[in-house]
């Protein structure tokens, strides 16, 4: 009989709960068991969800992408002389560049570095976690929940970090089937997408080594394999990658004139810690045909009208204590910690891998049904490299994600099919199978929950007004009062004068925070000027002529956090009067 009271037996529910629990887990995985399912569908999910955020990506454009823009037209123009920068990797570039014809305005180009960057990631994850044999249910869901994370920071900032992200798993992935079958071919191939990591990323050639020298070492120690055929295979990696690494490391050479793999170093380190680079604290002359120096800050000279207001610390005085170094070292632990137990709710994404390590010490990396462990390496090399360096933006660690998911999941797999309990002894055990279900659902959930909002958000919303956006209307309201000219700019507008020189293709002359300087401004003939609202010499550009105030009305919908309220002046130079404002 049917019960309607609205009153029902407890001991269905349990049953029932997890009946529905292990259908959720398996139904999608039994629906596209076909192997170009297994990869379609996730692309396909990523895809779809990048080119509803295509706008928005455009909108949150940052200096960092107009650099890699001004070097793929730079590419496009056959003028190689400005396309080479030594500070940033040429693939980002190169993709923009081929990118650029498909569109009718060329800036619509730049998304296309993180929509590939994060295509090969989805890609490049679950061909991996196949030849690793990871049950199709884990590596499944691995490839839906990397998909919907690389489609989350898709739109928040173009950078090159999906990229190198991609070629890594690539790169992880050849250099395991060569092991595994002892087979040059992939071997070489995992080495040139090694050597991919570097020209995605000059951080790319110290991982792309680290990764071949660890693989093999512990290949070597722990015996997986004939001794002397690994000995005879790992010569060819390196090939590959040296292939890659030497045609740009001697293009870089070649072009400054002295051994160069990198001047990002230089650029970065050796102003200290949280100083700011030279483009960004004084005004100059970039180099002609660039429009901004941030292109290539190398070509840089630093001039005696610096802002007096930024100190940098050199080298030498920072962190030369051992504790220091250790202060320094503790701090950015702390920091990578906090960017790592953002990837997912319940921090399993960090607690599952710290366990997979346990479980790799114990084996020796000798089971042969868990070769997942393997993912214990790119993800402490990519964690480890910016703990010894910087930690701060949070996208430094999107490489590491897939690696960290390839470990959760296997760890789950490995539990479930593992781990044993005499279930004549403890009757209330669940099924292996339900069990499964449960932690695939707890894994997935705990990392999809995070990304849930926001990516709706990115997905549905307009997008809000930014610095970039707001560039571009500052450009078309000087074009219609015919103020056009180099740019500058004084405190900190978020850089909205570098994107009016994108637009108008007018070199930017730099930017200082506090000493206004305005003799040098005239001097180096800037044209427009967009200073800081509350900017404390306001009152001294208001009282000379040689400045003129420009009006821009912002519009009620401009509240978004990153904004910063900014006036426009043009500016009389000697050979020019002084723009009309009206």
């Amino acid at each position: 009989m049917q019960n309607t009271s609205g009153n029902y037996d407890k001991r269905l529910a349990l049953p029932a709960v997890l009946k529905t629990i292990e259908l959720m887990g398996f139904a999608l995985v039994y629906a596209f068991r076909s192997r170009a399912a297994y990869y379609l569908l996730p692309l396909t999910l990523y895809v779809v969800l990048t080119i509803a955020q295509w706008s928005r990506a455009l909108a949150n454009v940052t200096p960092d992408a107009v650099a890699y823009f001004q070097l793929a037209r730079h590419w496009l123009e056959g003028n190689p002389e400005l396309a080479i920068s030594g500070y940033w990797g040429p693939l980002p570039g190169w993709i923009i560049a081929v990118a650029i014809p498909l569109f009718d305005d060329p800036i619509q180009a730049i998304p296309s570095i993180n929509f590939i960057g994060g295509g090969t990631i989805v890609v490049g994850s679950l061909y991996l976690f196949s030849i690793q044999k990871l049950a199709k249910a884990y590596s499944f869901s691995a490839g839906i929940i990397i998909a919907l994370f690389c489609a989350r920071w898709f739109s928040e900032w173009i950078t090159p970090d999906l990229l190198l992200g991609g070629m890594l798993c690539f790169g992880v992935a050849f250099t395991s089937l060569g092991m595994q079958r002892l087979n040059k071919a992939y071997a070489i191939l995992g080495g040139l997408f090694s050597g991919l990591c570097f020209l995605a990323k000059p951080a790319g050639l110290p991982l792309g080594i680290g990764l071949l020298l660890v693989f093999f070492a512990i290949a070597w120690v722990s015996k997986t394999q004939n001794l002397s055929k690994l000995r005879q295979l790992i010569v060819w990696p390196f090939l590959g990658l040296t292939i890659v690494a030497s045609l740009w490391i001697t293009t870089l050479s070649l072009h400054y004139d002295k051994f160069t793999w990198t001047t990002s170093l230089s650029g970065n380190l050796a102003y200290g810690e949280w100083s700011p680079l030279p483009t960004w604290q004084e005004y100059h002359q970039p180099r002609a045909g660039r429009i901004t120096s941030w292109e290539d800050p190398t070509e840089f000279s630093r001039s005696s009208a610096r802002d007096s207001s930024v100190a940098l610390a050199p080298p030498s005085t920072k962190g030369n204590q051992i504790s220091e170094k250790l202060r320094y070292l503790f701090v950015h632990v702390l920091e990578a910690t906090n960017h790592l137990k953002q990837f997912d709710l319940l921090g399993l994404l960090v607690v599952l891998p710290l366990l997979s390590i346990f479980i790799a010490i114990g084996t020796g990396f000798r089971d042969e049904e868990s070769t997942w462990l393997w993912n214990i390496i790119p993800a402490i090399l990519v964690i480890g490299l910016y703990v010894l360096s910087n930690t701060y933006p949070f996208r430094y660690f999107y490489p590491a994600f897939p690696f960290l998911a390839g470990l959760s999941f296997g760890f789950s797999h490995w539990w479930t099919h593992k781990v044993t309990f005499p279930t004549e002894k403890m009757p209330f055990i669940v099924p292996k199978k339900v069990t499964e279900s449960a932690l695939i659902i707890m894994l997935s959930l705990s990392v999809i929950l995070p990304l849930a909002y926001p990516l709706k958000a990115s997905v549905a919303d307009k997008p809000d007004t930014t610095p970039f956006t707001l560039g571009k209307r500052v450009a078309a309201e000087l074009d219609k009062r015919g103020v056009v000219g180099p740019t500058a700019e004084l405190g900190d507008t978020r850089h909205v004068s570098l994107y009016v020189a994108l637009y108008t293709q007018q070199p930017f002359m730099g930017m200082q925070r506090k000493f206004a300087a305005l003799d040098r401004v005239v001097e180096l003939g800037v044209r427009i000027i967009i200073v800081n609202e509350h900017h404390n010499d306001i009152p001294t550009i208001e009282g000379d002529p040689r400045f003129t105030r420009v009006p821009f009305f912002f519009n009620t919908a401009d509240k978004s956090r990153w904004l910063k309220k900014f006036r426009i002046y043009s500016v009389s130079t000697p050979t020019s009067p002084t723009a009309s404002a009206s």
